[in-house]
């Protein structure tokens, strides 16, 4: 994956679960995440927080 402005272009929207499987460490670094509330494909730099998109 490639790493710009200190996230990881990651292809492929993860999980919060996936992201943990992936790499512990980097799991609030992923940039495209699916919501743990609504399961939505979401776009970190654009809303949401953690792996949250919505309240």
């Amino acid at each position: 994956m490639e790493f710009i402005n200190g996230l990881y272009e990651n292809p492929k929207p993860l999980t919060l679960q996936e992201a943990k499987d992936t790499n512990l460490r980097d799991i609030l670094l992923m940039r495209y995440r699916v919501c743990v509330v609504c399961k939505k494909n979401f776009d970190i730099t654009n809303e949401g927080i953690f792996y949250r998109c919505c309240k």
